[in-house]
């Protein structure tokens, strides 16, 4: 027995729709993380700042670390995503 893709109350297929709920739930992590790893290395900083009894640097400075490697990593997910997504298709074959 051959089972038929379901179609839900607006026409869409099930797997697309699963791309799509899935692709909301990465956004969101994504945009969770982007917000909180720069301000949890900024509250390590300012822990550090007060223990030690200095301005601020070390608080930019893990914050400006938090915030580059939260944006290299998305760099980085991202290419490896479109690489996966681009695997067979005709325009990724290499000469």
């Amino acid at each position: 027995m051959v089972r038929k893709p379901s179609k839900g109350r607006c026409g869409v297929e099930f797997d697309e729709r699963r791309a799509i709920w899935k692709g909301f739930g990465d956004g969101l992590s994504q945009a969770f993380e982007m917000a909180v790893v720069p301000v949890l290395f900024a509250l390590v900083g300012l822990v550090i700042d007060d223990r030690l009894g200095l301005t601020p640097v070390v608080t930019v400075t893990l914050a400006m670390v938090g915030l580059i490697g939260v944006f290299a990593r998305a760099y980085y997910w991202y290419q490896a995503e479109a690489e996966r997504a681009d695997e067979g298709k005709p325009w990724a074959r290499r000469a």
